[in-house]
């Protein structure tokens, strides 16, 4: 959803936590016309810093000094800690824990992204390995009209 229909939507919709959480996926943006609720509410701004870590810069500032919050937004975008509260920003322990989150979802996301690439190079190789088994076919065919 784009920011302009999310702006326009009925604020019935606007306070629609699964909507919400959707259109933040395209756009972090989205959540300054969110309603005021959902961003003060930890259980939803969980959600929506895992679908989009930037979304941290619109939520309550009360979340942004919540470890776990900043944490999880972090996991998604590590340039999240630029919303993140100052006092997380300013400690030394959280900061090299965050850096720590930060890479293990990249790791994460490099091993799904390589499971991903190796299933559809199995699945090249084995369209390869039927293209092969028809051109001998074809080629057998021909050997045997050319005689």
């Amino acid at each position: 959803m784009t920011v302009g229909l999310f702006f326009y939507a009925d604020p019935s919709l606007r306070s629609d936590s699964e909507i919400v959480i959707e259109a933040v996926k395209s756009s972090a943006v989205i959540l300054q016309y969110a309603s005021a609720n959902l961003l003060t509410d930890r259980r939803f701004v969980l959600e929506v810093v895992k679908a989009n870590g930037l979304a941290l810069e619109y939520v309550g500032v009360v979340l942004q000094a919540d470890r776990e919050v900043v944490l999880e937004s972090i996991k998604n975008d590590s340039y999240a800690l630029k919303y993140a509260d100052v006092s997380l920003r300013a400690d030394r322990e959280f900061v090299i824990e965050a850096e720590k989150a930060g890479l293990q979802a990249q790791l994460e996301d490099t091993k799904s992204e390589l499971a991903e690439t190796q299933d559809a190079a199995a699945g090249k190789v084995e369209e390869l390995r039927v293209a092969r088994a028809e051109v001998e076919r074809l080629k057998a065919i021909t050997t045997e009209l050319d005689a």
